[in-house]
């Protein structure tokens, strides 16, 4: 069963990415070329790396600022998908329900549930993070603050990862800290 969760999960990010990918179709934001042309002069060598890196910091603080809209839209679509789908159609993603999979509770799964999983699990944390920060930091905390929550989710989804294909109960750190697991549909 485990296995079939972390492909459940493959399947849902999957469908996450491709609508993002629409996202950010839709919402360009000219200064990404900045960071293309910023990239190419480091590689090229015409810059040195602490005019690069201080130029990147304030170049990546501008485009997060420039991505509000693109930004609160990933966020709204990271919502509906883990969030409002499985509290909307019994508990489960689209990968759970491909795979026969369902998000349980010893009592009824709530709303408070599902979006605590998302905030641990999905990404919702980082984003709600980066909106508070955008407007109140400078460059360099700005850079450091995310690029450190960006690691600590990535450890997390890589921990979680471990936790249920190798832990007797194969529980996500979201499980133990919602008090929820995923259950086999017969």
């Amino acid at each position: 069963m485990a296995y079939k969760r972390f492909f459940a999960y493959v399947i849902d990010m999957f469908i996450v990415f491709l609508f993002i990918i629409i996202i950010n179709k839709v919402f360009t934001n000219p200064l990404e070329k900045d960071l293309s042309k910023l990239n190419q002069l480091s590689i090229e060598n015409v810059i040195n790396k602490d005019e690069y890196f201080n130029e990147y910091k304030h170049l990546l603080h501008e485009v997060d600022k420039k991505d509000l809209v693109k930004n609160i839209s990933t966020t709204i679509l990271l919502i509906v998908f883990f969030v409002l789908v499985p509290y909307c159609f019994n508990s489960q993603t689209i990968g759970q329900k491909i795979f026969k999979l369902k998000i349980c509770s010893d009592e009824e799964v709530t709303l408070e549930n599902l979006i605590f999983r998302s905030v641990i699990l999905n990404g919702i944390g980082y984003m709600l993070f980066m909106f508070i920060i955008l407007f109140i930091t400078n460059d360099n905390l700005y850079f450091i603050l995310i690029n450190l929550l960006a690691f600590l989710q990535l450890i997390v989804v890589i921990i979680s990862g471990f936790m249920v294909l190798y832990s007797y109960k194969h529980l996500s750190i979201a499980d133990i800290f919602t008090n929820t697991r995923i259950e086999e549909l017969k």
